[in-house]
């Protein structure tokens, strides 16, 4: 046997090995692939995942402490929501006593519609007087570093705003829903003073406020689907809401909201 026969019987016998090896850890990889996915197997890895797994119950405990600051500050808000809201209500209640004589036409609807109506309007004043805080970078950086942080989440202030937003857009556009379902059903039922009122300028003024805020509330849902300046622009339309919300609603909340806006002016000048 020559050289050359050698090397090819040597490189046959080393081809014919890797082969077996080959095989065998084939046949190694399949045996344990079907271990694995044996009935067995699947009952261990599923108690294991469920044990290293939380429950629900568990997951949002877990999240309503690591969230308690976002969460103790919804609860207030929504708390000093509900009272100004009910403050509001029940002074109109007792006004439309007055103005609402027994047995007239509707006589519920007309004694309950207007004082849910006027504490909404403020519920929504509370917001447009909130919102502007939460948009003052400079005094928020500021009271950052001090005790003020520790009760209430400043790092978050972007997602208060949000909320905010969120929630005064959800008031005037229920409100405005009732509104309507209020003033059509007594003018489909001939009170001819009630039709009239949909062309007031203070009905006007509230369907200019709800387009408004409708298309604040979309590009702002839709804002990372868009180029950022369009969405910037689009969300300082918010001033002229204010500036005609103000002209035509005058009552005791309206100082504080003129106040947080000249805040947040002046601190956009420190910024």
């Amino acid at each position: 046997m020559d050289r050359r026969d050698t090397k090819k019987l040597r490189s046959g016998n080393s081809i014919e090995a890797n082969d077996d090896t080959e095989s065998s850890s084939g046949s190694s990889a399949t045996s344990v692939s079907e271990n694995f996915t044996s009935q067995d197997d699947k009952a261990i890895f599923k108690k294991a995942r469920n044990h290293l797994n939380p429950s629900r119950f568990f997951r949002w405990i877990t999240y309503l402490y690591a969230q308690r600051k976002m969460n103790i500050f919804f609860f207030i808000h929504f708390a000093a929501t509900i009272v100004i809201w009910m403050h509001f209500a029940f002074i109109k209640f007792e006004q439309q006593a007055d103005k609402v004589p027994e047995g007239a036409h509707r006589y519920w609807l007309k004694r309950l519609v207007p004082p849910i109506e006027f504490g909404s309007m403020h519920a929504i004043l509370f917001q447009m007087a909130l919102i502007p805080i939460t948009m003052c970078r400079c005094s928020i950086s500021t009271l950052a570093e001090s005790a003020v942080n520790k009760v209430i989440p400043l790092n978050r202030a972007l997602a208060i705003h949000i909320h905010l937003g969120y929630t005064m857009i959800m008031i005037v556009f229920f409100a405005t829903i009732f509104f309507f379902f209020f003033f059509g059903l007594l003018c489909s039922e001939g009170e001819q003073a009630f039709c009239d009122k949909f062309t007031m300028e203070i009905m006007i003024t509230g369907y200019c406020i709800l387009g408004t805020l409708l298309i604040i509330g979309l590009t702002a849902h839709f804002r990372h689907r868009m180029p950022y300046e369009i969405f910037y622009a689009i969300h300082h339309v918010v001033f002229l809401m204010y500036s005609k919300f103000a002209r035509i609603f005058l009552c005791s909340l309206c100082p504080f909201v003129f106040a947080t806006n000249h805040l947040y002016l002046l601190d956009s000048q420190l910024f």
